[in-house]
This record gives structure tokens, C-alpha cells and sequence, in this order.
């Protein structure tokens, strides 16, 4: 990722965090699941969290499709870490499920 507001700037810094979370499922069709997890954690960096709600289509007994948004907002400025980040990656996800 690169800043529009300043130079270019490249590293690497490995993170191991510390995370607690919950998940929560509701399925109003035996066909539709619909899922919603936050994810809360530090320790590598300073505080970190994530957050996605999802909708699950399954269309076959073992193939289904799925999507939603997801959040990672992670706050790694530490004064230990000589690369730091702190910033937000946001988005939409989708994918497939084919079981066996």
C-alpha cells in the first residue's frame, strides 16, 4: 500500500496477536444461513479488530455460494515495531463451498 500524501515507503514486520471473538448464525431458510463474527485482539500490535457479516445460499446438498463485508481495522504504531500501520482494509468477500 502507498500513501497519496507522501513518499514511497516498503518493509516487512511479522505480528502475532491475542484475539476473542463471537459468531452468531441464523438460518430463516433451510437454504439461506446468515452469519455475522467480531474478532477483538492485541499484543504484536496495539489493538486490532474485525468484523464481517455474511449470507450463505446453499443451491445444492453440497455446493453452496456465499458473500458479505468485512472490516480490519489494525492499529500496529508501536515505538517497538520499526514498521508500524495503522489503518483500515474494508471490503466486500464472496466464495463457493463444495463439500464432499
Amino acid at each position: 500500500m502507498e500513501p497519496s500524501n507522501s513518499a514511497h515507503v516498503e518493509g516487512s514486520r511479522n505480528l502475532v496477536d491475542v484475539f476473542i471473538g463471537n459468531r452468531a448464525k441464523v438460518r430463516p431458510h433451510p437454504a439461506v444461513t446468515i452469519s455475522g463474527k467480531y474478532k477483538v485482539g492485541g499484543g504484536g500490535s496495539e489493538f486490532t479488530w474485525t468484523a464481517e457479516g455474511l449470507v450463505d445460499f446453499r443451491f445444492r446438498k453440497n455446493m453452496s455460494t456465499w458473500g458479505g463485508y468485512r472490516v480490519l481495522d489494525m492499529d500496529a504504531n508501536k515505538s517497538s515495531n520499526t514498521i508500524g500501520f495503522n489503518g483500515q482494509m474494508r471490503g466486500l468477500i464472496f466464495g463457493m463451498t463444495i463439500d464432499k
